[in-house]
């Protein structure tokens, strides 16, 4: 491929090959020339030219990869008069290309455990999916971190001690492990509001099954203090995800559950009032309690997991409450920047 450095104003460039061999051969199950096209499409480029050296060309299969990675933007075959460009996608090895496409797939979103612990475990679960499985798909994730949830749910049913510690630590393993669907669309071009909402439901029921699961075990060792402050949270968790589910259908962003994170991040965008907003998110946010009970149950204080719980629900359904009318009259919370590119003519 060609290397060379395109001008900084660049809206028109070529990737060169030199054969459609090593445009199509193959990372993370896509053609290297989707991939190459979609980082020049984040670069702001609007017009792509795909040039093979021995004037062959590509095969249907590798179009549709880069229909998929650049939508929006006009792709062409041949030479045409763009500037040469450089990117830095590493092909001399297929796993650190996955890893490096990877490296860019983590969500703004994400809390300080996801960052700093889920995410790099994530990764590497992702990028050995990748390379070992080419045709693995999102859902294919998705549907193991539904699996692993059953799995928890089942443990903490069975009762007792051992099956409280299970729960706990397969609480935690799903949290890591539902970034790894996103993780696999966004690396392969494959993201979709199907896909997002199919990974929300999954999340909801993961949290709404281990409130319940958590509760039956412990009213069977503590008694009905247990069962009054587990159902506290299981109907205050119910209660914010119907408001919820209902708020992000009536603002136009369905299936969009980090709308009151960018509420409030919009409202108070520094200072004190962002710091404590930004606290407020991590310690509400999925990764963080999943963890937190895990190191809880481990450390023989399971009671404190479900008083967290009563109180971190109560909290979320509050938060929600008081975003309502706001949201309601400004229609929507303040978007994250999308990718911006212009419309162009589609690949012949």
């Amino acid at each position: 491929m060609t290397f060379e450095k395109p001008g900084s104003a660049a809206l028109s460039v070529r990737l060169a090959f030199c054969n459609a061999d090593a445009a199509e051969a193959e990372v993370a199950g896509v053609a290297t020339v989707a991939h190459a096209a979609h980082l020049a499409a984040r670069r702001g480029v609007r017009e792509v030219w795909i040039d093979l050296r021995d004037s062959s060309r590509l095969s249907d299969t590798a179009l549709e990869d880069v229909r998929r990675a650049c939508p929006g933007i006009s792709v062409r075959q041949g030479g045409g008069e763009a500037t040469a460009l450089h990117h830095p996608f590493p092909l001399r090895d297929r796993g650190e290309a996955i890893r490096w496409l990877l490296r860019s797939t983590g969500k703004e979103g994400d809390g300080y455990i996801s960052r700093r612990l889920n995410r790099p475990i994530s990764r590497a679960i992702s990028a050995f999916l990748l390379t070992r499985f080419p045709a693995i798909r999102p859902n294919h994730a998705t549907a193991a971190t539904a699996a692993v949830a059953l799995l928890m749910f089942a443990c903490l049913m069975l009762g007792g001690w051992p099956g409280l510690i299970l729960g706990g630590i397969l609480f935690h393993a799903a949290s890591v492990l539902d970034g790894v669907d996103g993780e696999i669309a966004r690396a392969t071009y494959r993201s979709s509001a199907g896909g997002a909402m199919l990974d929300s439901a999954v999340d909801m029921a993961t949290n709404l099954l281990f409130y319940v699961g958590l509760t039956a075990n412990l009213y069977h060792v503590y008694g009905r203090i247990q069962l009054e402050v587990g159902g506290w949270a299981v109907m205050a968790g119910l209660s914010g995800l119907a408001l919820l589910s209902w708020l992000v259908r009536q603002v136009g962003e369905p299936g969009n559950y980090d709308l009151i994170k960018r509420f409030y991040r919009a409202r108070c965008p520094a200072g004190f009032p962002r710091f404590v907003v930004e606290m407020l998110v991590m310690i509400t946010s999925r990764d963080f309690f999943a963890f937190g009970a895990m190191v809880l149950i481990l450390a023989g204080q399971p009671r404190m997991v479900t008083l967290g719980l009563a109180l971190f629900a109560t909290l979320w359904l509050f938060l929600i409450l008081l975003a309502i009318p706001s949201l309601l009259r400004n229609g929507s919370a303040a978007a994250p920047a999308p990718l911006a590119l212009d419309a162009g003519r589609s690949l012949p």
